[in-house]
């Protein structure tokens, strides 16, 4: 039998206010992760150069617009790939060809 016991950790996101949450959960300041809503689209640009300008560049921010831009990456690196592949099938095929053509030719 292993010493090793399978340990489960439940994270359930909760929200709350950032005092509340030092005095209730003891976190001393220290989270995860942080969730902004802004009241309006046209206010999330602003709101992620204050948390920059307040937290330094180190600190992952996803925006609807990020989120957006790396489906867009993804996506134009799966049609390279995929652009890719057609092309060396059609060298394989061509090469086949001219191999039979003189062969049998």
């Amino acid at each position: 039998m292993s010493s090793l016991q399978e340990t489960r950790i439940l994270t359930i996101p909760i929200f709350i206010n950032p005092d509340a949450a030092n005095q209730l959960l003891l976190k001393s300041n220290k989270y995860d992760s942080l969730y902004v809503m802004a009241t309006s689209p046209d206010y999330v640009d602003t709101i992620q150069q204050e948390i920059t300008t307040l937290y330094g560049t180190t600190l992952g921010l996803n925006t609807p617009k990020a989120i957006m831009a790396i489906r867009e990456q993804a996506a134009s690196g799966n049609n390279a790939f995929i652009l890719m592949v057609g092309i060396i099938a059609l060298v394989v095929r061509s090469c086949w060809n001219c191999h039979h053509a003189v062969q049998f030719g």
